[in-house]
């Protein structure tokens, strides 16, 4: 009888409502549902990951491989996995399947060991004491015959970004074998007049590249659709030229004495919208006569620029030759942001005193140069920007020299790339960017500020770019500052990425660095520079014509200069090569300063989507700086302010009460109301 008087009281309705949520929660472990209300959308897909799920051709099965009561901080992670595949599953493609291992059967480590998975050791406290155990928590994903590991997945940062990014790389490979079924449009363009002139190969030309042809056919399941096509007419030349590239040769036209025709010789190879362009440039041989550079290894060639365009893995350039930073080098150099990259690129060591850029290459890094860049690789660099290709350019301002006993000084770098990035529209600075809103170190007397190092906060990033969107908290190392032309080129947009807070000098001509010595000049002197540039667009060419016209015995000569683009380019300046080196990078990729140099490199190799991937779900979300004084005001108020508004609301709270008792008396017992006789 008490229990149904109690149930029927209002006191139960607490206990009502603390059993309808443990239901609900109880209904909810089996069916997914989310309200996402972050910040750019933390907990839910990215439209990369909703195309890659989209675009599924074939099953695939994401196999996941977690054992059970595993200790914190691993508990919440197998939770969140199966939540992260729940919503992948929702987009609705029936090629995507996920299951959950049991790792507790024996059946369940075998099929881990066939998939590749390993235990990892964790340590959890039982019975008051710290213990190690084996446990499983990795991720399998197969497609059609071929399987990717994720191993050790130990917390949640990123991992939307690892599923999609191996999903994508699994996928592209099984689909990079299969579209060998569909023909690659292979095109020789040539001009029959030049076979009068004797250029070495030129007699043999449709004979070598069938025969190369069909030897990369042989390997590739007949993927090559080779067709030959002559050019005789000066404005198919100049049309050529202006898609392609192709080196314009001239001649004397044999009818009209005085007049020249237009030649070209070259090969295209495209799928889809995309191709790849093979030159064959006249060149002067070392014992006399003419050839066409490229002929033989003209196989090879065809290879690189095949693989460019069905390798789901581009490779991306990297110049060395001038003292650039090793990517070998994971201590001093470049290595630690090769590591974080190599997943999804293959980096190139391009020599230009050497070789040329290769077919096949989209981006080029120029990291760090220290010496002088001559003007024929200069002229190479160019002439890559021109046809569309990528420059990701980190230039040093000064070479520090570390002697022994004595303080470091620093040297002036001349690599030669200020006065060509100037006409693309950014100009370099010599000098060393300083800002007040800086790194600082603790020391026995208190902070001090390393002012080189500045601090890059949400409002000094371009929040609506992919490369710089949701980051915060981003360093620079001893970078020059930028200047942005105030009236680029036509056609090219320029867009400022990251630039020092508004309380930032320059040090120029006598560096020293020493934190000892330095103070910040007058606010008047202080202001806002840019720290790295994006430009896109057609670019002009910073040469007026090509370094070298040669000219045959018989009076014709050759050209492939490009004055302007002939495909949108890209072009990223930063005054730092540190931004890849491993004071500012951590290997395990999580920090700011390595998602933003991978980002860079996502985009530049038209990857847009990737990097608000990477972001999603790391902690780079600071709170906004504030004043010591206000500091102190909110601490005040935590300390005494709230229990004083404590004891004014529980004061208003009792005052309400004493009202409402008042009230009470007054309806049942008849206080303070009259009686009017009459």
């Amino acid at each position: 009888m008490k229990i149904k008087e109690y149930l029927a009281s209002e006191r139960s309705n607490r206990l009502l409502l603390l059993v309808v949520i443990v239901l609900v929660n109880l209904v909810c472990l089996d069916w997914f549902f989310r309200i996402d209300l972050t910040e750019g959308n933390t907990y839910s897909l990215s439209s990369v990951s909703r195309e890659t799920i989209a675009t599924l051709r074939e099953p695939l099965t994401v196999s996941v491989f977690f054992s059970r009561d595993l200790p914190a901080p691993y508990n919440t992670v197998a939770r969140y996995v199966r939540d992260l595949l729940a919503e992948y599953d929702s987009l609705g493609n029936p090629n995507f399947r996920y299951q959950l291992v049991d790792m507790e059967s024996d059946g369940g480590r075998e099929t881990a060991d066939s998939y590749g998975i390993r235990s990892v050791q964790v340590q959890e406290v039982r019975s008051d004491e710290f213990q190690s155990r084996n446990a499983y928590m990795g991720i399998a994903v197969s497609y059609a015959d071929e399987v990717a590991q994720l191993q050790e997945i130990t917390g949640t940062e990123g991992l939307e970004y690892r599923i999609t990014t191996t999903i994508s790389r699994l996928v592209g490979t099984v689909e990079a074998a299969a579209a060998l079924d569909e023909k690659v449009e292979t095109v020789l363009y040539y001009s029959p007049a030049l076979a009068s002139y004797r250029i070495a190969g030129f007699d043999e030309l449709e004979d070598l590249v069938t025969e190369a042809v069909q030897a990369v056919n042989a390997e590739k399941n007949g993927i090559l659709d080779l067709r030959v096509e002559t050019v005789d007419q000066d404005a198919a030349v100049a049309s050529l030229g202006e898609q392609y590239g192709f080196q314009r040769i001239s001649y004397p036209d044999q009818d009209n004495p005085g007049r020249n025709r237009q030649a070209t010789v070259g090969m295209v190879l495209r799928l889809g919208d995309r191709f790849e362009t093979l030159p064959l440039d006249l060149s002067q041989q070392l014992f006399g006569g003419y050839a066409l550079a490229g002929l033989s290894n003209i196989q090879e060639r065809i290879e690189g620029a095949l693989e460019g365009l069905l390798s789901n893995n581009p490779a991306v350039g990297y110049l060395t030759g001038h003292g650039e930073k090793a990517l070998d080098d994971s201590q001093r150099g470049a290595g630690v942001f090769r590591n974080l990259s190599s997943d999804l690129y293959e980096f190139r060591e391009i020599n230009l005193k050497q070789d040329e850029i290769p077919a096949g290459i989209n981006t080029l890094i120029i990291n760090g140069p220290k010496s002088p860049i001559p003007e024929k690789e200069l002229y190479a660099l160019d002439q890559f920007l021109m046809q569309g290709g990528s420059l990701m350019v980190l230039a040093d301002p000064y070479e520090i020299v570390q002697t022994q006993n004595a303080p470091p000084s620093y040297l002036p770098i001349n690599h030669g790339l200020t006065k060509m990035l100037s006409r693309y529209g950014v100009e370099l600075e010599q000098n060393i960017l300083l800002d007040k809103n800086a790194y600082t170190v603790r020391q026995q007397f208190g902070e001090m500020p390393l002012y080189y190092v500045p601090l890059l906060e949400k409002k000094s990033l371009d929040q609506e770019h992919p490369i710089t969107k949701n980051l915060g908290q981003v360093a620079f190392f001893a970078a020059s500052s930028l200047k942005g032309a105030e009236n680029p080129p036509a056609e090219v947009d320029l867009r400022v990425l990251a630039r020092s807070s508004d309380e930032a000098w320059t040090m120029e001509d006598t560096i020293d660095l020493n934190p000892m010595g330095m103070s910040p000049p007058a606010d008047s002197e202080l202001q806002s520079y840019p720290l790295m540039i994006l430009a896109e667009g057609y670019f002009p060419s910073y040469f007026e014509g090509p370094l070298e016209t040669e000219v045959l015995d018989e009076g014709i000569s050759g050209s492939r200069h490009i004055e302007r683009g002939i495909r949108r380019g890209k072009l990223l300046v930063a005054g730092s090569s540190e931004l890849t080196g491993a004071q500012l990078v951590d290997p395990q990729g999580t920090s700011p300063n390595a998602i933003l140099i991978q980002n860079m490199l996502d985009y530049m190799n038209g990857n847009e989507e990737l990097p608000l991937t990477r972001s999603k779900g790391l902690n780079l979300m600071p709170l906004g700086d504030t004043s010591p004084r206000y500091r102190s005001f909110v601490k005040g108020f935590a300390m005494v302010g709230m229990p004083l508004l404590v004891i004014v609301a529980g004061l208003l709270v009792w005052r309400l009460r004493e009202a409402r008792r008042r009230n009470i008396r007054r309806t049942f017992t008849g206080e303070g109301n009259r009686e009017v006789e009459k």
